[in-house]
């Protein structure tokens, strides 16, 4: 399949996610420059680095990312076949571009990468799984190293509210402060492989909102947290800076 016809496929579940539309590709450049603000923040020699975007899509982050650093290893999974090899013909041999499964493991050995990002990823998951790859990031990472996620929390609710009322209309601020993880799945997420390669028929996906509380909580257990930045990814989801305790 051309690349043409990849792009086609893709945009058909989502004109969002069509990766040949200026909103597309401006959207990625502006998540890129952040991700290169912290990788030259954590970092002193960001050219022998080993980096791997978990969630990279058809390339929305990764391939502007590759035109602003020279990495000494860039990786790139998703559960979206398609995506993935979009991302291949765009970037070549300067990306390993993989799919991976639903579930962990992925196919890297122990303390493989320097710097791990993941963007809108986190914001998608139930809590079993979303632990289930935050261990899995631990694994991967090198002792010292970095995994930059990114989160929805209050301001992501209120577009909740509003693009999908039927599911958090009667979400209130006190019930996330109350609760610090609230998952709505998608309906109809069992049945339609089309709108969700990789996921539908085998397992639960939705929009997920994580508590600033939550975060220091649950993944402190297995991270330091360096940074927790509200709204940091351009004014929507919030950051969260991790380094490996191993």
């Amino acid at each position: 399949m051309d690349k043409q016809e990849l792009a086609n496929n893709i945009s058909s579940r989502s004109s969002i996610k069509d990766p040949t539309t200026d909103g597309f590709k401006e959207a990625g450049r502006k998540a890129a420059e952040i991700v290169m603000k912290k990788i030259n923040k954590h970092f002193h020699d960001v050219r022998a680095l080993n980096v791997l975007d978990f969630g990279a899509g058809s390339g929305r982050v990764a391939i502007p990312l590759a035109n602003l650093i020279k990495m000494a290893r860039f990786c790139c999974v998703d559960v979206d076949r398609e995506a993935i090899e979009y991302l291949a013909i765009e970037l070549g041999e300067s990306c390993e571009a993989s799919v991976n499964g639903y579930i962990p493991p992925l196919c890297f050995e122990d303390n493989s990468f320097d710097f791990i990002y993941s963007i809108s990823v986190w914001s998608h998951m139930p809590e079993d799984l979303s632990m289930a790859w935050l261990k899995e990031m631990q694994r991967m990472v090198k002792p010292g190293g970095i995994v930059f996620i990114t989160v929805a929390g209050k301001v992501v609710l209120d577009q909740f509210k509003k693009h999908v009322p039927g599911q958090w209309a009667n979400v209130t601020i006190d019930a996330f402060n109350n609760d610090k993880f609230i998952y709505k799945e998608y309906p109809h997420i069992q049945s339609n492989e089309k709108h969700y390669p990789g996921i539908s028929g085998k397992g639960s996906w939705g929009n997920t909102l994580i508590h600033k509380d939550y975060v220091y909580a649950e993944w402190g257990a297995l991270f330091d947290i360096l940074e927790f930045e509200p709204s940091g990814m351009n004014g929507q989801q919030d950051i969260v800076v991790l380094r490996s305790k191993h």
